[in-house]
């Protein structure tokens, strides 16, 4: 987690999970893209919307069910500490590292991304962005 001015870079781009550019045009995408390895966002919201998204093709295409797999993939041993970040976000969450997710269930998927963006800017994540960015994604 860098900070520059005391704000995550996750922060800073409204990518509060750290996204990474890709082909995907993201709905939300900010019109500038100055960051050069992570997509920037109009809103933390949107930003949260994306991640919703991703770990909905984790869990229906790839079939990753809980935060142990999910966070395996999400951030992979060669960069990140992954045994620490799988701890802290079944700590934070409440859940189970082994326990199944299942995307339509909002309250466990927003507590396992609130979580996640804890780890991911060193802060607590806004509760409304973060349903905000759920609705987004799912309608609802």
């Amino acid at each position: 987690m860098k900070k520059k001015n005391g704000v995550s870079r996750g922060l800073r781009n409204h990518n509060p999970l750290n996204i990474r550019k890709s082909a995907t045009r993201w709905l939300g995408m900010s019109e500038l893209q100055d960051d050069g390895a992570f997509v920037s966002f109009v809103s933390n919201a949107w930003g949260y919307r994306a991640a919703f998204r991703v770990l909905r093709t984790y869990m229906v295409k790839y079939g990753l069910k809980n935060i142990e797999d999910i966070v395996s993939r999400w951030a992979p041993p060669k960069e990140n500490h992954t045994r620490a970040y799988i701890e802290t976000v079944s700590k934070l969450s409440g859940i189970g590292s082994r326990v199944n997710l299942y995307v339509t269930n909002k309250e466990d998927m927003v507590k396992v991304v609130m979580a996640m963006a804890q780890v991911e800017n060193g802060v607590a994540a806004n509760k409304w962005e973060v349903e905000e960015g759920y609705r987004l994604a799912f309608g609802f």
